[in-house]
Parts: C-alpha cells; structure tokens; sequence
C-alpha cells in the first residue's frame, strides 16, 4: 500500500468536513436562488460544484485509508491473553532477549502462591530445564486478588544450540501433588549465551 503525504491526508481529511457540512446548506441555498430567479445556469454550476466536491470526497476516503491506532501499553504487560487472569509480568516481554542472571518481575493471583512463594523454571529450545529458582511474594499473598512477586534465576544457555529459543515456566504452587491442582504459564524468550 502507498503511504499518503500528511498534506495529502490533511487535504483530504479537510475536503471530508467541508463536504458533511457546506454539501447540504450549498444545495438548499442554490435550489432557493434558482427557484427564486429562474436561473438555470445556477442549478447547473451548483451541480458540477456538488459532483467536483463529491469525488474529491470519495478520492480521500478511498485513497488514503486512515491507520489503525495501536492500544496503550501499560504496566505490567499482559503477555498471554489466555493466562493473565492469573499470571501478568512486567519484564521479561514474549519474545526478548534475556541473560543470566536473570529478574522476573510482575504479579500473580493470590492463589497462584503457597506459603508466598512458587517455583519458576527456565528452557532450552529442546525443553531442557537450564535454570531453576523461587518467585516470592513482595506483597501480602493471602488474597485472591494480584500480588507481586519478583523472582532471579542464574541459567546457563548452551552457545552451541542449535537454537536460542527457550521459555520462562511460571508454575502453580502446588504443595497437595494433585494433577487437579497443576498449572503454569510458559513465556517463550529468546536465550543470550554468556560472553
């Protein structure tokens, strides 16, 4: 798609208005003064005015469609839309790059939590866990409501790899070992190898 020039937009935007609201008002006042005065040469150049301004209307709308505003980013940034009733993180974002050590910061449901704590994991792009570690709480966790956490793992990535792919593994403390009870969220990141 060709980007149009602000101007060109501008241009358009403005011939836009100018059609919703003189368009009508134009029409009633040239019909009353042909009427009025028999003038028929006013109905003609009311009409080729109407139709020169009625296509540069339709030239703008059709050829500088306006782009889609992106939402605001607030903080913490929900990662998965499918989880973050339960899990939402302020760093590290899907997809970034990350280095040992490493901080994860963000909240988590009350209930996530036992004892103000749950485990976090860290893998290769082949699911080898490379780094392990404790999320605690840094607000009062016995609630159902969000609590922060903040969590620092050490991991070692492989440099020969053959991919840099791996994922943050956020799991549900789960001190009764039912299957019932299991949850986790996995946030892919991409792994740096050390220096």
């Amino acid at each position: 798609m060709v980007e149009a020039s602000p101007v060109l937009t501008a241009l358009a935007g403005i011939l836009s208005v100018a059609f919703t609201l003189s368009a009508p008002l134009s029409l009633i006042v040239g019909l009353y003064a042909g009427f009025r005065h028999k003038e028929w040469a006013v109905f003609r150049m009311l009409g080729i005015a109407y139709l020169v301004t009625l296509a540069l209307f339709l030239l703008g709308e059709f050829s500088f469609p306006s782009e889609p505003s992106e939402p605001p980013v607030s903080a913490p940034v929900e990662l998965t839309t499918e989880r973050s009733d339960v899990i939402r993180l302020e760093t590290p974002r899907t997809g970034e790059t990350v280095r040992s050590p490493l901080t994860i910061r963000g909240e988590a449901h009350g209930t996530w939590f036992f004892e103000a704590s749950f485990p976090v994991t860290i893998v290769d792009w082949d699911g080898r866990i490379i780094g392990e570690g404790i999320a605690r709480a840094t607000g009062d966790w016995m609630t159902e409501e969000f609590v922060p956490f903040e969590a620092t793992l050490t991991f070692a990535a492989d440099p020969e790899a053959y991919s840099g792919r791996g994922a943050i593994i956020l799991k549900k403390d789960n001190p009764s070992g039912l299957p019932a009870n299991d949850d986790s969220v996995e946030i892919p990141v991409t792994l740096a190898s050390a220096p």
